[in-house]
């Protein structure tokens, strides 16, 4: 059991703002409960992930959908934090997740192929809510490994 997901059943000396994010860890990706999304979100959530195809996006619907398009990809997502370094609003996850490719991506058809991902979320939390995620992971790694042809 990750230290995340430990948090989320032990939270007794866990911050509102910790809770948030071990909920989004827990829950919302390695469970996929959208239902949590409206708790552990600010209604002004910006999501800067430089490698979705639409950006950096806001607000929780746009988070949703990102939430729904990689679930039908990867239904089986388990996503581990490694470590977890909190300092006043600001929490960095290094966190590593697993998977198999077995929804169509990119015009691809699913291969079942399984695959790990290592990444570093930045949250900034207010008043035990989710108010920016700032995302970095190894994209052309994950692609290798679920069967796409890659220029390296």
């Amino acid at each position: 059991m990750s230290q995340v997901q430990q948090q989320v059943e032990t939270p007794s000396g866990t911050s509102a703002n910790e809770l948030a994010v071990a909920k989004f860890w827990g829950q919302y990706w390695s469970k996929g409960d959208q239902s949590v999304a409206d708790e552990i979100f600010d209604p002004e959530f910006r999501d800067m992930d430089t490698q979705w195809p639409q950006g950096a996006t806001g607000g929780v619907a746009a988070m949703k959908e990102k939430h729904r398009f990689y679930f039908a990809v990867v239904p089986d997502w388990d996503i581990r934090v490694l470590r977890q370094l909190v300092v006043g609003d600001q929490i960095v996850c290094y966190w590593r997740g697993t998977g198999s490719f077995q929804g169509e991506f990119a015009g691809m058809a699913p291969n079942g192929n399984p695959f790990t991902l290592d990444g570093i979320s930045i949250f900034t939390c207010r008043n035990g809510k989710i108010v920016e995620q700032i995302i970095s992971y190894d994209l052309l790694g994950m692609l290798k490994q679920m069967g796409f042809p890659t220029p390296v």
